[in-house]
């Protein structure tokens, strides 16, 4: 943090702990304000924000958490349905001017924890208690709870709140971020330890929970979150209405088709610079639509798609980009829909170092200088397949800073009414040409191996990072159905509150 945030902070801290009723937080924009007052001052028992891509909403969640320790002394629950989630909360509350020794990150031995925030674990911790190493691995519950005790701020995923090693402990607070990719039960074993104030922070209009199994899917099972739900049965929503990480023209269309044009951009064309050396059909936009042509077509591969003429253009589209060396190798992410699409891109791509290829599920949460998206389809019937998905399409679109290239063919796509709009917008703003004419002459026709299997479940369960089951966790499974009806008991409460006041 600069020396002015540093007093910033520390005059903020002065004026919490002089008993006014709400100072406003200086680094935070407007709704922010609002969304930290709803979650630190009003009497509702639930608090939901609604945290829109690059808005600031895990810096709004650390500001919430340092004013629960500064006006209470009582331990808080800070959770994220995912590690990496965890992780990226940690990183702030440091940035944040939240004290380290007030914090502990509980949860799976399995995750590799970023170095710089390994002295927070909990493993870490026991061990700098334990003298004989031979003690190390066993561990000993009295010890674990003075541990656990000795700080403010517990912060852990959903599943991990329900370890027999929290047995006894009591959170009033507790605030749980990515709450729209959390299915009920897993948030409901976050609520199962006294908890009297509830803050979800989420955003509904990206990707829900994942839930593998079909006869658990469907408008009122586990695929709707429950930040879905309370907001749908008539509970208030702050959302968090100013982004912060894309180029204005990036954030045009998602802001008017998944927001209402409610999502202002709080960066200028200036403070996001299209990379140079890349043919950009716009200067002053970096967006632009690469057009393949209909010969083009895609292949199925098991059950999968790929499609070798795009894998060609991305590796083409990187090379461009890196040659001026505006942008690094790590500014650049590559998104693809299908599993086999991303082995393609990954065995080719092999010359870059340390351009991530990944889904678009596994990019969620994530952002990077240059986005470029690989559609693959590209059919004589006009098949999408899962590409007709307005929330994997919103992820998609918004995890560009400076840059966002996609790749496809428009015949195919425009077929699906939501990439017609898309298509029809990049076009009204000049911001489509054809691929480059060297790679027009390698077009090769499609070879169809099979039927199409839709992956979109599969690619979930390996991208996104899955609930802790070892570790501490291993304590996990005989409390957890306890835990889950703890927590819908807590949760009735909860409501009630909300419903009287």
């Amino acid at each position: 943090m600069s020396t002015s945030s540093v007093a910033s902070v520390h005059e903020e801290n002065t004026s919490l702990l002089s008993g006014t009723s709400f100072p406003k937080w200086s680094l935070g924009n407007e709704s922010q304000n609002a969304a930290v007052q709803d979650a630190t001052c009003s009497d509702s028992a639930i608090t939901l924000i609604q945290g829109p891509p690059g808005s600031g909403k895990t810096i709004t969640c650390a500001e919430i958490v340092r004013r629960w320790i500064l006006s209470s002394g009582d331990p808080v629950l800070l959770v994220a349905e995912t590690n990496e989630g965890v992780d990226n909360l940690l990183k702030k509350l440091l940035e944040h001017g939240v004290p380290q020794e007030k914090i502990v990150r509980f949860g799976s031995s399995g995750w590799k924890v970023a170095k710089d925030l390994e002295h927070l674990t909990f493993e870490s911790k026991y061990r700098q208690r334990v003298s004989d190493k031979r003690d190390r691995n066993r561990i000993d519950k009295k010890m674990a709870k003075r541990i656990l005790e000795s700080c403010k701020i517990l912060c852990t995923t959903c599943i991990s709140a329900g370890s027999a090693l929290l047995e006894g402990f009591v959170f009033k607070r507790v605030l749980i971020d990515e709450a729209s990719q959390a299915t009920e039960p897993a948030i409901l074993v976050s609520l199962s330890h006294g908890c009297q104030k509830l803050v979800l922070v989420g955003d509904d209009q990206q990707l829900p929970p994942m839930v593998l199994c079909e006869l658990a899917k469907g408008p009122d099972l586990l695929t709707v979150s429950m930040f879905s739900r309370l907001r749908k049965v008539g509970l208030p929503v702050r959302m968090l209405n100013v982004q912060y990480r894309m180029h204005p023209a990036i954030a045009l269309f998602p802001s008017s088709q998944f927001y209402d044009g409610r999502l202002h951009n709080g960066v200028s064309d200036e403070d996001r610079r299209p990379p140079a050396g890349f043919n950009w059909p716009n200067e002053t936009k970096p967006v632009v639509f690469l057009k393949t042509p209909d010969l083009a077509q895609e292949n199925s591969k098991a059950s999968s798609k790929q499609n070798d003429f795009e894998a060609r253009q991305v590796c083409e589209v990187v090379r461009e980009l890196l040659k001026t060396g505006d942008v690094t190798s790590d500014g650049i992410g590559i998104i693809t829909p299908y599993r086999a699409q991303l082995k393609l891109i990954s065995d080719k791509i092999k010359e870059f170092e340390n351009v991530s290829v990944r889904t678009v599920d596994g990019f969620q949460g994530q952002e990077r200088d240059v986005i470029v998206f690989s559609a693959v389809r590209c059919n004589e019937h006009g098949f999408v397949g899962f590409l007709d998905d307005e929330k994997r399409m919103n992820v998609l679109l918004t995890r560009a800073r400076r840059g966002m290239i996609v790749i496809g063919n428009k015949k195919t796509l425009e077929k699906c009414d939501l990439w017609k709009k898309w298509i029809e917008w990049v076009e009204e703003n000049k911001l489509s040409r054809d691929c480059t004419q060297d790679d027009k002459h390698r077009v090769t026709p499609a070879v169809h191996l099979g039927e199409e299997a839709e992956e979109a479940a599969v690619l979930r369960k390996e991208d996104r990072d899955e609930a802790d089951a070892e570790g501490p966790g291993k304590h996990l499974a005989p409390v957890l159905a306890h835990n889950r009806d703890s927590g819908e008991k807590h949760l009735n409460l909860l409501l009630k509150g909300v419903a009287t006041s």
